[in-house]
């Protein structure tokens, strides 16, 4: 089974480049003035993954939609 950290790891980093948080001359994340929310597939299990990152702290959280119903979907977080 992959590991969920790595798939967590890449996919906070794949929506801070699309979105633009990182300052270029440090790499360091940035906090968006206004709160970012969008969708992306998965990159577990292919469906749809939402994601909102904080306006407050820049924390990204995010929920895949497969496993609506059910206590856990296949890829959750909250920074």
């Amino acid at each position: 089974m992959p590991d969920k950290f790595n798939f967590m790891n890449k996919t906070i980093s794949e929506i801070r480049k699309k979105h633009n948080l990182y300052d270029l001359s440090t790499g360091i994340p940035l906090v968006p003035a206004k709160e970012i929310s969008g969708s992306m597939k998965c990159p577990q299990c292919g469906s749809e993954l939402n994601y909102r990152v904080s306006s407050y702290n820049g924390h990204i959280h995010g929920s895949c939609t497969k496993n609506e119903d059910e206590m856990y979907s296949c890829l959750d977080w909250c920074e």
